[in-house]
């Protein structure tokens, strides 16, 4: 049995059991080779490449795809919440899609794995999740102590936040003045990318200047426009 995402999944059958085993072996390898070969990649752009050509074959195949998405799900989340706080490579998980090309397949073309972007990472890496997340609800995130140090001036923030105002439902934003263009606080950039328009699916937004404001809420149950922003954001 395996303890999965709250629930107990069994893998009973031996040649599933050996495939994942073999799966966590295959995939903590793949973690170093990934970090060898991304090191040198400031854009890490051959991430997107990888994510479609895995090259190892294994067992794992064999297990259903409910199976598949729920060993993801844990591995994506662990990998996600280190690198919030900096210690840990944010796309430490995308070396599982490298194990069997099914699995690559029923994780590529399932839009829930694609909601959350971080503004931070590379370019490219958040034009593919955008588009591999379709229609789905989005959560944007902007981490200050993140490895990948991309969109310092915040443009990438704002145009997420313009492009995707139908589909946000949560917005976290941790700002820092001083590395920003024009030491524009976070109040005024609030205002510059969304402006007077409502976000109507928003039901979290917290929001945190190391120096002019801070601004924290919790989950709602109704949409958000800016007022709610404003009122979110007291000055120090």
């Amino acid at each position: 049995m395996s303890d999965i995402g709250g629930r107990v999944l069994v893998l009973s059958e031996a040649p599933k059991l050996v495939a994942f085993n073999h799966l966590l072996q295959r995939a903590g390898r793949l973690d170093a080779m990934l970090a060898m070969n991304t090191e040198s990649d400031t854009d890490r752009s051959s991430l997107a490449v990888d994510v479609v050509s895995p090259s190892i074959k294994t067992g794992i195949e064999s297990c259903p795809n409910e199976i598949l998405c729920e060993i993801f799900e844990l591995y994506q989340a662990e990998s996600l919440i280190d690198a919030r706080d900096g210690v840990a490579n944010a796309f430490g998980w995308w070396s599982i899609l490298l194990v069997c090309s099914r699995w690559c397949r029923v994780i590529s073309n399932n839009p829930v794995f694609w909601q959350e972007i971080w503004t931070t990472w590379p370019p490219k890496i958040v034009e593919l999740y955008e588009t591999r997340s379709q229609n789905q609800p989005l959560r944007i995130l902007k981490f200050r102590n993140s490895q990948c140090r991309h969109d310092n001036e915040g443009s990438t923030t704002a145009r997420l936040l313009a492009l995707n105002k139908s589909r946000i439902h949560t917005a976290h934003i941790e700002w820092t003045p001083y590395v920003h263009n024009e030491w524009m606080d976070l109040s005024r950039f609030m205002e510059w990318a969304v402006g007077d328009d409502l976000l109507p699916q928003l039901t979290q937004l917290h929001l945190n200047s190391s120096f002019d404001a801070v601004g924290r809420s919790g989950s709602t149950g109704t949409p958000q426009s800016r007022t709610r922003h404003d009122s979110s954001i007291r000055r120090c």
